[in-house]
């Protein structure tokens, strides 16, 4: 990538805290699903804030997924197995979110975690995809 790229996309960047705090309010959402959303590892900071996703990603973006996706696919992201994956994407922005949906048994819940996040069209996975617009 060329400096004048970089030196464009160096807007503010999202920090740990930022993500902390959307975190929260996901998480109230998804509690009426017994859901927990994970999406402060450091490989997903890392990666929102990369170059290579062309614009920059903006926290407004990722409550508008994960909000549209609680809405059109929360009961059957509920209903997925302990260890199944899949991937959230948002049509409109070409948003890529690869999760893993894991069950702890002591706390009898689900917890979504994002493994990272990529601004890409065409993403190919395996898993299964679910749609936003």
């Amino acid at each position: 990538m060329r400096l004048i790229e970089l030196l464009e996309y160096a807007e503010p960047q999202i920090t740990l805290a930022d993500l902390q705090q959307l975190e929260m309010g996901l998480d109230i959402l998804f509690s009426k699903l017994d859901i927990d959303i994970d999406i402060t590892g450091k490989h997903f900071l890392d990666r929102i804030n990369d170059p290579r996703n062309g614009q920059p990603v903006t926290i407004d973006e990722l409550k508008t997924v994960f909000k549209k996706v609680f809405v059109q696919y929360g009961d059957t992201i509920k209903g997925l197995d302990d260890q199944d994956q899949g991937v959230l994407l948002h049509l409109a922005t070409q948003l890529n979110i690869p999760f893993v949906l894991k069950h702890d048994v002591r706390k009898n819940q689900d917890t979504l975690h994002a493994k990272t996040i990529m601004r890409k069209p065409n993403f190919h996975s395996d898993s299964p995809v679910f749609r936003v617009r």
